[in-house]
């Protein structure tokens, strides 16, 4: 920038500039394991990213976190464990809004519990999308046409990690990523582990979603990235076979977080 405000730390890291992205927070909260949870109404939708962690009185030596946001129905869903299907005839967007019966199951290594508490926090960034604050005191900072791109009223979500992993293709082993030195307050990126591909397998034509997740690792103080195949129903004479969300190669965006006092 050529002229203006620019605020670093002592790390030399930008904090507050015209250009940069801060992350406002515009919702926080603690649900049961698997709890469905609306958008804030006033803001953008298709701008909102989701964090998450394992509330502190729940922690266990791993814990399987991950979730599912659908921007059309202007919702998300977090869960420690698995979904599953459980006997309904249709299954297909992880929410009850259409009779499905999506579960969150509470078995295997990872697992949470049905009283498992996951803390969230949503996050956007101010770019016509917040209020400017006008009343009290504080700062607000501008872009050059005018939109907000800070303002001291609003929380913001610090990254402290990120990195970009690629969607595996059909038959690829994953290699899970570690972040050592990880604090039990640090929040992971939920958009990132929504699913990457489903599949029609076996003569039972059980259709299989593979997805990321993060294990949280309040023990050894890490959080590893994985990938996973999970059971969501049968394909009702549908064919899934190796088809997905998105196309295998594509990249996908993780962050640690820590949120800011």
């Amino acid at each position: 920038m050529s002229f203006g405000l620019r605020v670093e730390n002592s790390s030399g890291h930008i904090q507050i500039n015209e250009d940069y992205p801060n992350l406002h927070v515009v919702a926080t909260g603690t649900v049961t394991n698997g709890t469905i949870v609306d958008f804030p109404t006033d803001v953008d939708g298709t701008n909102i990213l989701v964090y998450a962690r394992i509330n502190s009185a729940y922690h266990a030596d791993n814990h399987k976190l991950h979730g599912y946001i659908s921007r059309g129905l202007s919702k998300f869903r977090i869960w420690s464990g698995e979904t599953a299907y459980s006997g309904s005839s249709t299954i297909w967007d992880y929410f009850d809004d259409y009779g499905t019966s999506s579960l969150v199951t509470t078995s295997g290594a990872g697992a949470g519990t049905t009283s498992t508490q996951i803390d969230y926090v949503v996050c956007t960034q101010p770019d016509g999308v917040l209020t400017t604050p006008t009343s009290g005191y504080g700062l607000n900072t501008f872009k050059a046409d005018g939109n907000l791109s800070y303002s001291s009223e609003y929380q913001v979500m610090s990254i402290k990690e990120i990195t970009s992993v690629t969607v595996p293709t059909v038959g690829t082993v994953f290699s899970p990523i570690t972040f050592t030195g990880q604090s039990d307050s640090n929040y992971v990126l939920i958009n990132g582990t929504i699913d990457y591909r489903t599949t029609t397998v076996g003569p039972s034509a059980l259709v299989f979603q593979y997805g990321f997740y993060n294990t949280c690792n309040y023990t050894s103080n890490t959080i590893v990235i994985n990938s996973a195949r999970t059971v969501i129903g049968p394909s009702l004479g549908r064919s899934f076979s190796g088809t997905g969300f998105n196309a295998t190669g594509a990249n996908r965006v993780f962050h640690i977080g820590v949120l800011s006092a």
